[in-house]
């Protein structure tokens, strides 16, 4: 079936903890069918302790990033019906 494609992510940083960060997202969402990428819970980042971890900022571009994440899913999905 058409919507049963799983998508892949790539991608990097300059810096070291954001290439971390980066590398995280896209394992754990990589993979994934774009309806199951919709599913993730950002409260995740709380519960696997990454949140007490990193500053405000931080926090809040790994927030950014998995949104971001979430939207490319969306639009590849839309695209590919």
């Amino acid at each position: 079936k058409l919507n049963d494609f799983v998508i892949d992510f790539v991608g990097d940083s300059d810096g070291l903890l954001t290439a971390g960060l980066v590398a995280l997202l896209i394992r754990g969402m990589s993979g994934n069918t774009a309806a199951a990428i919709q599913r993730v819970n950002p409260e995740f980042i709380k519960a696997a302790g990454i949140s007490q971890s990193l500053t405000p900022g931080r926090n809040n571009g790994f927030l950014n990033m998995l949104a971001m994440m979430k939207h490319k899913a969306q639009l590849i999905d839309a695209a590919a019906k």
